[in-house]
């Protein structure tokens, strides 16, 4: 008998939406305004728990519900997140390469060097190249989770029965081992490296901090349920990673696991979080839907606008002026892609073959 497909069905969370939300902010302040780099890096720590949050609550419903992970699981679990992610990166990669060959170099790039990205090789084991596109270091990070962590699982589901016990110990050794490798490879090897925030083998355990979250909620109520205790954790646990970057001046192996430790323990004070019925809301749960738009166009168009209009030659309220008009256009694109172009895509996952 054919294995059926286990459908999740997901309901938004307003106070997931709220630090999705922030984490965009935050994002995008590193890059409009000077000397707030730090606040990017929490932005992005806050989309990976996010992602690894959601990603590990899948997992977790697929083996629990089917008593393991084969083939076909691992087929569908790849093939919607890639409807998810891949069109809309595509998109602005083509985009981002077309107009810094004709504003810079006046050429394209290498079938090779273009390869990379497309196969989201730019920064696997290796500093990420510093160009327009370079804020895309992090999605490299999420695609290789995605396909490792799912492999992982499908390999270690062949190990062991589909018994309570087995799938127990088929996730533990897998989610064990996305966690402990790159953490210990960071540690062991960031002397020879420098920095090693944007480079993915060394971050793949930030997502799976979230997943710890998912399994903590799924089988560990008593301690969800202390999320007040948790939320001051993860605030200590964040103010401690600023004190080791501000004392040794960059991220470093430490400050790289306890920002994303902190931001994971937000995580279960954010779900307990009620929906406000006001406009702010609505404004929050927006930027959470468009925040993948966000993420991938902002720098474009704030570079973009900034040579066309000669940002340089503005006064400070004219700065401040141009970057007001220039975050609007932003969220005005954000939203017209998010409508016209990333939906259309992710809704065709419902409607591909995939059985």
């Amino acid at each position: 008998m054919p294995r059926t497909l286990v459908r999740v069905e997901v309901t938004r969370i307003f106070g997931l939406d709220l630090m999705r939300a922030v984490a965009i902010s935050l994002v995008i302040c590193s890059h409009f305004l000077k000397g707030v780099d730090l606040l990017g890096v929490f932005g992005v720590e806050l989309f990976f728990v996010l992602s690894g949050f959601l990603i590990g609550g899948i997992l977790l419903r697929t083996v629990e519900t089917k008593g393991g992970f084969g083939f076909i699981d691992l087929r569908e679990f790849l093939r919607r997140r890639w409807y998810r992610t891949l069109p809309n990166y595509y998109l602005f990669l083509i985009i981002y390469t077309v107009v810094q060959a004709a504003a810079y170099s006046h050429r394209l790039p290498s079938i090779g060097w273009f390869a990379r990205y497309a196969v989201f090789l730019q920064n696997f084991a290796w500093p990420n190249p510093n160009w327009m596109f370079g804020h895309s270091w992090s999605l490299c990070v999420e695609e290789w989770f995605y396909l490792l962590t799912s492999g992982i699982l499908f390999l270690t589901s062949r190990l062991f029965s589909p018994s309570r016990n087995g799938r127990a110990w088929a996730l533990g050794m897998t989610f064990g081992t996305v966690l402990i490798v790159p953490a210990v490879l960071r540690f062991a090897l960031q002397p020879f490296y420098g920095d090693v925030r944007m480079i993915t083998v060394f971050r793949l355990d930030a997502i799976s901090l979230g997943i710890l979250m998912a399994v903590m909620r799924s089988h560990m109520p008593g301690a969800w349920n202390r999320f007040a205790a948790l939320l001051c954790l993860g605030v200590a646990s964040m103010a401690l990673a600023v004190f080791i970057s501000g004392w040794s001046g960059s991220t470093t192996a430490t400050s790289l696991t306890l920002m994303p430790l902190g931001c994971a323990l937000l995580i279960p004070a954010c779900c307990r979080l009620p929906k406000p019925v006001n406009l702010l809301s609505h404004g929050v749960v927006n930027l959470s839907i468009w925040s993948y738009s966000l993420y991938l166009c902002h720098p474009l168009i704030y570079i973009g606008l900034a040579s066309v209009f000669g940002y340089n030659m503005f006064s400070q309220n004219g700065k401040l002026l141009f970057k007001l008009f220039t975050l609007v256009v932003v969220v005005c694109i954000s939203a017209l892609n998010f409508r016209f172009f990333e939906k259309k895509m992710t809704d065709l996952r419902e409607r591909a073959p995939h059985s």
